[in-house]
């Protein structure tokens, strides 16, 4: 088909994800929404890497761990030049596929073997780090620093200590933490805390997504949006659930 009607590019431009999987039958329940607890607080850590990059002006990014996509998508439409994305789930890097839009800027592996001998401006390993063994985190971060050029910068974010340890989770982290496991190869140039827990963290969260009622009117949303970007977004080491560190690669003998 050489172009798409008008009635075709509408339902392509609603293939964002597969939104038929929505409705479903829990129990003998339909049930014709979902929604995400964690959502503000994974928009939070998105929005502050997307932003990051974008300021920096790559020529191409890599995505460690890139899983279904979303980052990969945000990337995309910014309109980074290359991106590519690496995750060891197959099933995970069908949809980031489909959401890379299956363009040839954006291209895709399984490990980090593949892309040897190229040279990445960014690396990042967005909530990617607590999932590996303690034991190979660190020939992962070698395997990263290898790939990035010499002024190259790799960006993280992971799980802080001030919030419990996910049952998919290996461990969380303290910035000197991570810097113990970056020794040698990066140094922290800058680190962010995003998500500040306590109490009007739970009270917005609730009034989002409860038991009862997950709210679609747009005025509320866009009033919590705006109260939780001013009071929850930004956080500090105390009270971050989640830090982002910007690293640059650390001079030999340093």
């Amino acid at each position: 088909m050489s172009a798409y009607s008008k009635q075709q590019l509408v339902q392509e431009g609603q293939y964002t994800f597969p939104y038929h999987f929505i409705p479903q039958d829990v129990k003998g329940a339909w049930t014709v929404s979902t929604h995400l607890w964690w959502g503000y607080e994974y928009l939070a850590i998105l929005q502050t890497i997307t932003d990051l990059v974008v300021d920096l002006r790559p020529g191409n990014v890599l995505d460690f761990g890139c899983g279904d996509g979303r980052l990969i998508y945000e990337l995309y439409k910014k309109g980074i030049p290359e991106i590519s994305g690496i995750d060891f789930s197959e099933r995970a890097l069908v949809f980031s596929q489909s959401m890379g839009q299956y363009d040839d800027r954006v291209k895709f592996f399984t490990d980090l073997g593949k892309i040897q001998g190229q040279q990445f401006d960014i690396a990042i390993a967005m909530e990617v780090i607590e999932h590996i063994p303690p034991e190979q985190t660190k020939s992962i971060i070698t395997g990263i620093h290898s790939i990035l050029g010499d002024e190259g910068t790799f960006i993280i974010s992971v799980p802080t200590k001030n919030i419990p340890v996910n049952r998919k989770h290996y461990r969380h982290f303290t910035v000197h933490e991570l810097e113990q496991e970056v020794a040698g190869l990066f140094l922290i140039d800058r680190v962010y805390f995003v998500h500040k827990i306590g109490t009007f963290c739970n009270i917005l969260r609730r009034a989002v997504v409860n038991k009862f009622l997950i709210p679609l009117w747009l005025p509320w949303l866009k009033l919590t949006t705006t109260l939780y970007k001013r009071f929850v977004m930004e956080a500090q080491e105390y009270n971050g659930a989640h830090l982002i560190a910007v690293l640059r690669k650390a001079e030999k003998g340093s």
